[in-house]
């Protein structure tokens, strides 16, 4: 069997069409970029095992308050797919616990990096792109009422 090649990504980038116009939110989602992207520099320049235990620490505590404000505006706009969304949320919370109680290791920074750059551009891309399309739609609605 042929050696692996390794998989060509694209760069966890910040994309104005994800912006919610609450600022709060935009903020946060920002910032998770922000460290995601840490998390991935850390992966390629030696396997900084500080700065991810840094970062993960961080995404989990920032997490709480940035889903908690997700799903307070998915219950204001009475979002259809406020379940699916949060499952994922909870998804998210798991996996991070997952790896904050692993011991760190070359390959579980690799690891890490991998699993954040992928949850956040499939998150973005499937679950939040949708809730920020529904929450523009119900704010639209509101200013037309």
């Amino acid at each position: 069997m042929p050696p692996k090649m390794p998989i060509k990504r694209a760069p966890l980038t910040w994309a104005d069409d994800i912006v919610t116009g609450d600022v709060d939110l935009d903020d946060q989602h920002r910032e998770f970029y922000t460290r995601a992207q840490k998390i991935v520099a850390a992966s390629k320049a030696g396997q900084d095992i500080g700065e991810l235990a840094v970062n993960l620490e961080f995404l989990a505590n920032y997490a709480e308050q940035h889903f908690a404000r997700e799903e307070q505006l998915m219950a204001e706009i009475k979002y259809a797919y406020a379940e699916t969304h949060k499952a994922a949320h909870r998804s998210f919370r798991n996996k991070l616990a997952e790896f904050l109680n692993t011991p760190y290791t070359i390959l579980t920074v690799r690891e890490v990096a991998e699993w954040t750059s992928d949850w956040f551009m499939r998150h973005e891309r499937m679950v939040d792109r949708p809730f920020i399309e529904a929450l523009h739609s119900a704010r639209k609605d509101a200013v037309s009422d």
